[in-house]
């Protein structure tokens, strides 16, 4: 190519290059205003998403704050009914325990009534012979010395329990006995009763006997240390207790008694060291002192075993009581409490309400913002593809451009080159055809000085050879 044609060829790509820029300048200005635009719908989209965002966490925690109250509704629920049962489970208990109070305040008074009428017999002897009766009646009708009398026996002497029946067997005869402190008036006093036939009685004499009482076996358990009594009657019972052992069962009396020993069954079977067997029913004996004695002690400990029980009975109705009190005061808070507890969830869930519908609003905005962002960005992306393709052509172009005015530098440089050399050329030609000019005129002089040579040699051989000749 020409240079000439390289120069309209770059004419034609700086005008071509203009175009673009221009466009480029154009799609630009259209990129900042997009720009422009995408703030200020990346600002709303902040604003919104913030708002979404708190939205959503005042939501969260609203959500949160209504399951702690409906847990405590739920709680203060159970423990309403926990309160209500445990009410229920305490009135039918306090029912119960009133139910087995009444029960025992009728034993209590049918025992205290039971005690009363077997003391009004004991006081009036029944039981006791009609001779002892008459000696023991405190108004004296037979006119008798009665200091030295002490009392009926029987009422003098209690076992304890479980060797009641024990006592009253070992007893015998006994049983109906008045003990007597001075024998010389006991005589008296059965002579006065036989002279009148006042009726039967039976005296002893409370004093040390002299007679030597058998040691028991090792381990064998004496009937007299199972009673109660005073120290001052302490000898006569001695007397008829000391040589009687106590055992469990028939079985537990050995089949050879010592001589002066006695055994007794805690149920009252009696065996003597004369081979005698004797068994005494308590219907037998129901009547006499000693047994009222015992069943007055029997029905006092049973009166003490049930006041015992009327207290426990009393500790555990107050308690219940308190229970009851204490469960209703439960109630009314737990109910209370779960009042309060719906009215603040229902409020809870009448401002989630509201705060759902302005999230959702919100929502939906943030949802058009993005989706404006998103477009833009979209126009963005395309805009960008086609700015570079833009600054790609007229990279192309400048490259192009660039290459040919390289070319035309070159081409130009290149003439520039050809036409020093030419002038130096020129130059050296120049100098050359002088040089030849003068080299020229220099042969020629030395052609005309050899040709004048070669004559002169010439005339001189012709003139050396006419001579020689």
């Amino acid at each position: 190519a020409s240079i000439q044609g390289l120069r309209e060829q770059s004419v034609q790509l700086e005008g071509r290059a203009s175009r673009l820029q221009n466009e480029l300048v154009e799609i630009e200005s259209h990129d900042r205003q997009s720009i422009i635009q995408k703030e200020r719908l990346s600002t709303e989209k902040a604003q919104f998403s913030r708002v979404v965002a708190n939205f959503e966490s005042r939501r969260a925690e609203m959500l949160n704050t209504i399951g702690e109250l409906e847990g405590q509704l739920s709680e203060a629920s159970n423990v309403q009914n926990a309160a209500r049962e445990e009410h229920a489970r305490a009135q039918e208990e306090r029912t119960t325990l009133a139910a087995e109070r009444a029960l025992l305040q009728e034993s209590v008074a049918a025992e205290n009534a039971r005690i009363e009428v077997l003391k009004q017999g004991e006081s009036a002897r029944q039981g006791l012979p009609e001779g002892a009766r008459l000696l023991l009646d405190s108004s004296n009708p037979l006119g008798l010395e009665r200091s030295t009398v002490e009392g009926a026996l029987g009422g003098l002497v209690e076992g304890h329990p479980g060797y009641e029946k024990a006592l009253e067997s070992a007893l015998g005869r006994w049983i109906d006995a008045v003990l007597i402190n001075d024998d010389a008036n006991a005589r008296d006093i059965v002579k006065a009763i036989a002279g009148k036939d006042a009726g039967t009685v039976h005296l002893v004499s409370n004093r040390v006997s002299s007679k030597t009482k058998p040691s028991a076996p090792s381990g064998t358990r004496m009937l007299i240390d199972k009673v109660r009594v005073e120290e001052r009657y302490a000898p006569v019972f001695k007397d008829l207790l000391g040589h009687v052992a106590v055992v469990d069962g028939v079985e537990d009396i050995p089949l050879d008694i010592a001589p002066g020993l006695a055994y007794v069954t805690k149920n009252g079977i009696f065996a003597t060291d004369s081979g005698e067997l004797i068994y005494h029913s308590a219907s037998d004996n129901a009547d006499t002192l000693l047994a009222v004695r015992h069943r007055v002690a029997e029905i006092d400990r049973r009166l003490v075993d049930t006041q015992g029980k009327l207290a426990n009975l009393r500790n555990r109705l107050a308690g219940v009581d308190e229970k009851i009190s204490g469960c209703a005061a439960t109630l009314t808070e737990a109910t209370a409490i779960v009042d309060q507890s719906k009215q603040a969830v229902a409020l809870k869930k009448g401002e989630l309400e509201i705060v759902a519908r302005e999230a959702e609003e919100s929502a939906r905005r943030l949802e058009t913002v993005t989706w404006e962002l998103d477009e833009l960005s979209k126009q963005g992306e395309v805009g960008v593809a086609k700015r570079e393709a833009m600054s790609l052509q007229i990279r192309e172009v400048q490259e192009e451009r660039n290459g040919i005015s390289e070319r035309l530098h070159e081409m130009t440089q290149q003439l520039k080159d050809e036409e020093n050399k030419n002038t130096d050329l020129q130059s050296a030609l120049t100098e050359k055809r002088i040089q030849f000019s003068e080299i020229s005129q220099t042969l020629q002089h030395l052609q005309h000085q050899l040709d004048s040579s070669t004559a002169r040699i010439s005339d001189l051989e012709s003139a050396i050879a006419g001579r020689t000749s």
